[in-house]
């Protein structure tokens, strides 16, 4: 499956898959290189399922072309979820804010997941993101936020974060 993602053309912005992300699973005949057996090699699998799995979203803005992702910053556990900005194509994400945070374990119930994002229209005059996601395994949380306050909120943290370091 991976000559799929190979084979896209630079220009290519948008890729639907369609189908059961569960279905035609990749087979592999030794147990100890599948997601069940926990080891980190999961090859079965498939890209389908991986891509529908990741836990992640981008928006690119129409009038600068800033990128804005939205995702989990870890492996392990769906919070925190986290907000980035990057102004060079995605080489760089240096301002970013922690959107919910809440610390707990996933297998009670404490997680942002799914997260889908899309920016808002040149019509709005102002450049920003609207996003949705699960919100605690209980409600779809829907957020809405200008790239100028993302920056604001991210600045306020960095000061925080320097006031409590010294």
């Amino acid at each position: 499956e991976a000559h799929i993602i190979t084979a896209l053309p630079a220009a290519c912005e948008h890729l639907v898959l369609i189908g059961d992300h569960k279905q035609l699973r990749p087979k592999v005949d030794h147990y100890r290189l599948t997601r069940e057996a926990n080891r980190g090699f999961d090859f079965n699998v498939s890209l389908f399922e991986r891509l529908a799995d990741s836990g992640l979203d981008v928006a690119k803005l129409p009038k600068t072309g800033t990128l804005v992702l939205i995702y989990n910053p870890v492996t392990t556990t769906r919070t925190p979820l986290r907000l980035a900005v990057s102004r060079d194509n995605g080489e760089t994400w240096p301002v970013h804010i922690d959107l919910e945070s809440e610390r707990g374990e996933v297998r009670q119930g404490r997680e942002f997941s799914y997260p889908a994002i899309v920016p808002w229209p040149e019509s709005r005059g102002e450049e920003g993101v609207s996003m949705t996601y699960t919100w605690n395994r209980k409600r779809v949380a829907y957020f809405q936020i200008s790239l100028a306050e993302l920056e604001r909120r991210h600045k306020r943290q960095q000061e925080r974060a320097a006031a409590g370091n010294a």
